[in-house]
Parts: structure tokens; C-alpha cells; sequence
């Protein structure tokens, strides 16, 4: 799952190949340029989170989120699909009452695939709920150690594995879990300096 991912998925749509195809580091910089704003943090953030449940947008689990527009579009033709199109949405997280941060933040979309394997009935799906943990886990792992191997990624994506559900079993809101990562990360960033 996590190779499938990195290569039919991160592969595609971070790097700069050197040709007119635009990794996501300079689909951020055009959409600052064409919109007049400025991103917080110029990666790609991946969502990973620990039940399995991916929205259909960021905006479904925060109240601090708001989608704005699709960055640009990479297309490829692939495994027989004649231009297939890679996009990726831009939002806009409330900082505080007066500010607002824009971010690039998806869900990993296999664990969406494996959220419906649970929840549907079919003949491992017992099998799939109960290593549901460790196959997050190591998806995770998976997919950072790739990252990490690959000069032409690594600095253009965070992955961040959390849990999504409070002691409560309440929804955590991934608007302050993206907010969180990114302070976290700016704050490494100004250590190493």
C-alpha cells in the first residue's frame, strides 16, 4: 500500500522532473503568485490518521479550515490513461481571530481504501480491523522511509500519523493537528540554524 503510494502518487506530483511537469514546491510558488498570498509552510502535508477515516475534504473535520482552490494540475499519461490529471487543493487555516495560514493538506488516500475494506462485509474484513493499527503503522513508516531515501521528496512533504479521536472517542480537530505539525517544524527549522 505505502509503495503503491509513494511511487503511483508522491513520486508523480512533489518533485520537479526538470521538464515542464511542475512539482509541488513550484505549483505553490505560482498559486502565491497568481492569488497574491502567501503559504505557511511549502510542503505537502499527508494526513495519516490512526482510524482509518479520511472526509472527502480537510474542511469536514475543522472548524478552523477552509478550502480555497486547486493549486494547478500535473497530467500524465499512465498505465493507459491518456492525460490523467494529479491536483491538489489549497487551504486556508485560521491562525488565530486575524490571520490566516494557507497550507497544502490531503489525506492519504489508500487509507481511505482500507477504511472501506473495514467497514464493508467481505471475507477478511475481520483481519483488516483488527491489524488495522499496525497497518497504519506501517504504512507510515513505510512511506516516511521512502521519503526520506528520495533527495527529490524528502523536503517536499510531511507526513503527519496521528489519532483522530480524542480518550472520548470524539473527533480531534485536524486544523489544530496541521497547526500543531507546522509550529513543530518551523521551530526544528530555526534550532538547526
Amino acid at each position: 500500500m505505502a509503495y503503491s503510494f509513494y511511487h503511483g502518487y508522491l513520486q508523480i506530483v512533489l518533485p520537479h522532473k526538470g521538464t515542464e511537469q511542475k512539482g509541488i514546491k513550484e505549483l505553490i510558488g505560482d498559486f502565491e503568485a497568481r492569488e497574491g498570498v502567501t503559504f505557511g509552510y511549502k510542503k505537502l502535508l499527508v494526513l495519516i490518521p490512526l482510524s482509518l477515516h479520511c472526509p472527502a475534504t480537510v474542511e469536514g473535520k475543522s472548524d478552523i479550515v477552509e478550502s480555497s482552490k486547486s493549486l494547478g494540475e500535473v497530467i500524465l499519461s499512465r498505465a493507459g490513461v491518456n492525460r490523467r490529471v494529479y491536483k491538489n487543493t489549497a487551504y486556508k487555516i485560521k491562525v488565530n481571530s486575524r490571520e490566516k495560514m494557507y497550507v497544502c493538506v490531503e489525506y492519504a488516500t489508500p487509507l481511505q481504501t482500507l477504511h472501506d475494506i473495514v467497514s464493508h462485509r467481505h471475507e477478511h474484513t475481520n483481519d483488516y480491523a483488527l491489524q488495522r493499527k499496525e497497518l497504519v503503522l506501517q504504512f507510515y513508516l513505510t512511506c516516511q522511509a521512502l521519503l526520506n531515501n528520495d533527495p527529490d521528496c524528502k523536503d517536499c512533504c510531511d507526513l503527519i500519523f496521528f489519532d483522530d479521536k480524542t480518550e472520548n472517542g470524539d473527533d480531534v480537530d485536524v486544523g489544530k493537528v496541521v497547526l500543531d505539525h507546522i509550529n513543530k517544524g518551523k521551530a526544528k527549522c530555526k534550532k538547526n540554524e
